[in-house]
């Protein structure tokens, strides 16, 4: 026993690690159930029993058999438990992120994943990883979702049909298949996809992975058939956004396409901005990086120079790269208030097909697909009549699928993935300080 552990203690990469998880254990020492939901479960635990409370919410309120059961168990008595498993669950998004790019990822890989999600906005990162309710009806099934995930990078990204520690993978394609709504549509449309794609390519489609794409779609009947869906949909709708029954298709659009550019270019600033940073370190001196013959590599490098400019500028210039005024409320005509309304769309839109292309061009196909799974995982919201109450948490889909794309990038050439690794710590370190000092004052 002595000498395993001496031989741990001298791996660096074990201590790399176990640093993380320290840190992050750290963090939630500081963290107490919240009132609302969490107070929620810690009742329902101390005046229900478990059968009759999962049924009854089941039938009417939500399909979310798992993260209500854990919940339920963790939060009234088990508090404890949770502060362990959450920063665990943390490490292992962090290295399912690098898993799905690399077959063997490193220490480094994972701490650089990790970078990755502790640099999101603090209250994507506040309420859907370090808030008790939040991280099991996200990052939890987040996890489980990349995990299984890497079974089809695997076969698609390395012809690789081996799947290893198949009874986890099955066990962690049904976690998130019955846990949330946009991860599991996700994972629906993602496994189809692969199977897909396998078999135009006519690589080999193994018993285990029927299996798995069937597991992902029985927890999704699961989820999405639960009686409780729609009197959870009419209460919300009643209490949230009495009028929204009453919108129109073409309402639902314009209402959906303002709320998806103010998320992602004002809450997932870092995300977009770190996938063209990605795109244009990683590929500046190679040969052939033209949009087309007409669009040269420069046009990306000019839109990521404005985009983070016009972070550090405040009034006017900030108002005409992040503030989205209501479609409808917008006048058309020729004139300087219409092109200023106008302006911030058409350069959203431009910079995500910027991205759009540039993943397309330089990365593997299937890698296009994960971005405009990340974009329909907003999408989703559309439907939704909390699109504006659900708050940023919503986000953490969309942010995860986009820090794979970022890995992938940053993974092509290992000296700027190691050269840039202390500056994304420094920056995630303040970022989180920041997440911290916000909710113990917003307390």
């Amino acid at each position: 026993m002595k000498k395993y552990l001496e031989r741990y203690l001298k791996n660096k990469n074990f201590l790399l690690l176990i640093g993380a998880f320290l840190f992050l254990f750290a963090i939630h020492l500081f963290i107490k159930p919240s009132d609302g939901d969490d107070a929620f479960f810690i009742n329902a635990n101390r005046t229900s029993s478990y059968l009759s409370f999962i049924v009854f919410y089941y039938k009417n309120w939500s399909g979310r058999l798992i993260p209500n059961t854990l919940a339920y168990f963790l939060l009234a008595d088990l508090f404890w438990l949770w502060r362990i498993v959450n920063p665990l669950v943390i490490l292992f998004a962090s290295y399912s992120t690098a898993r799905i790019v690399k077959h063997k990822p490193a220490a480094t890989d994972i701490i650089f994943c990790l970078c990755l999600f502790l640099g999101l906005n603090y209250s994507i990162l506040g309420y859907s990883v370090f808030w008790a309710t939040g991280s099991l009806n996200y990052i939890m099934p987040i996890a489980c979702a990349l995990y299984t995930a890497s079974v089809f990078a695997d076969a698609v990204l390395r012809e690789n049909c081996n799947i290893e520690n198949f009874g986890l993978k099955v066990t962690a394609a049904f976690l998130c298949a019955c846990s949330n709504e946009q991860v599991s549509m996700c994972m629906v449309a993602f496994s189809v996809l692969c199977c897909g794609v396998m078999f135009w390519k006519k690589i080999k489609i193994s018993w285990k992975h029927i299996i798995i794409v069937l597991i992902i779609i029985l927890g999704a009947v699961m989820l999405f058939t639960a009686k409780g869906n729609m009197i959870r949909f009419e209460a919300e709708a009643q209490k949230f956004y009495p009028e929204f029954n009453e919108l129109s298709i073409t309402d639902h659009v314009f209402v959906g396409i303002s709320w998806l550019y103010n998320m992602i270019f004002n809450y997932m600033k870092f995300s977009v901005i770190s996938i063209m940073a990605a795109i244009v370190l990683s590929n500046k001196h190679k040969k052939n990086t033209e949009l087309s013959p007409r669009l040269p590599f420069s046009v990306w490098q000019i839109m990521l120079c404005l985009m983070i400019s016009a972070l550090f500028i405040s009034g006017y210039i900030e108002k005409l790269f992040f503030v989205f005024k209501d479609i409808k409320s917008i006048q058309a005509g020729i004139s300087a208030a219409f092109l200023m309304d106008l302006f911030p769309y058409l350069f959203g839109a431009a910079f995500l097909f910027a991205i759009a292309w540039g993943i397309f061009k330089f990365a593997p196909k299937p890698f296009i697909f994960i971005f405009l799974a990340g974009i329909c995982s907003l999408c989703m919201m559309w439907v939704s009549p909390t699109i504006f109450a659900s708050g940023q948490r919503t986000l953490a889909v969309c942010c995860s699928l986009f820090n794979v794309i970022i890995f992938y990038f940053m993974n092509e050439k290992e000296e700027l993935k190691v050269k840039s690794l202390p500056y994304l710590a420094l920056y995630a370190l303040v970022n989180v300080g920041n997440c911290a000092v916000y909710f113990l004052t917003a307390a």
